[in-house]
Parts: structure tokens; sequence; C-alpha cells
């Protein structure tokens, strides 16, 4: 049995205080370990040559000029959606807001945040 369903390889990791290149094992949906040089075996394995923009940011014409240079710069590939499909997130939550509207779901003020409520 494989120690990761995934390794990344060769990925720039960044973090609040720091950037480093290093392995990322992902196991079950989730980052299991970072490493400079992960061991292990994994189902899949990938390099992350490439980098991907997505999201409302991605719509984003003067930051994917700006990335495609930096990444091109790296000898890496940028990958970003059409504009098309670039959605901001404030839409995506009104929308998601707006079913559980039409459900007749309702929330007081006192509400907390949650990121992973179901649609």
């Amino acid at each position: 049995m494989a120690d990761y369903d995934l390794i990344i390889r060769n990925a720039r990791i960044v973090t609040e205080d720091r950037q480093t290149e290093g392995d990322i094992g992902v196991k079950h949906g989730k980052v299991a370990a970072i490493e400079t040089d992960l061991r292990g075996t994994a189902a899949r394995e990938i390099d992350a040559g490439i980098v991907v923009l997505t999201g409302g940011v991605a719509a984003n014409s003067r930051l994917r000029e700006r990335l495609g240079e930096a990444v091109a710069a790296e000898g890496r590939r940028l990958i970003a959606p059409s504009f098309k499909y670039c959605t901001d997130n404030a839409a995506m939550i009104a929308l998601a807001g707006s079913y559980r509207l039409l459900r007749g779901e309702r929330d007081g003020l006192e509400i907390d945040a949650a990121a992973n409520l179901p649609l």
C-alpha cells in the first residue's frame, strides 16, 4: 500500500514566514507531509513545474501578466482558466445563499462563519 495518495515533487512551498522548495505528500485529500526530499511511495506523483491560477483573482489581467513573467523566469508554466470561467467569491457566496433562501432556510445574526456549509 502506498504511503500517500499523491506526491507533488519540486514544489515551491510558501508559508507566512518563509519560502522553500520541497515535496508535498497528500493522503485522504489533506497535506500529510512537507519535506525537502520526501521519501515514500504514492499512487500518483506529479512535478510542480506548473503554476495554476484560479478563482476570482485569476480574472486580474495584471496579476496574470506579472505572475506569468515570474513563473517563466523560473522555467515553470502558468495555467489560468479563460476569463469567462473566473468567478468572484462574493458572487459564489451570494448564489449559495440564494439556494438556501429558496429552500426556506434562515439564520439569525448570531450565525458564525463556517467555510464548509452545504449548498
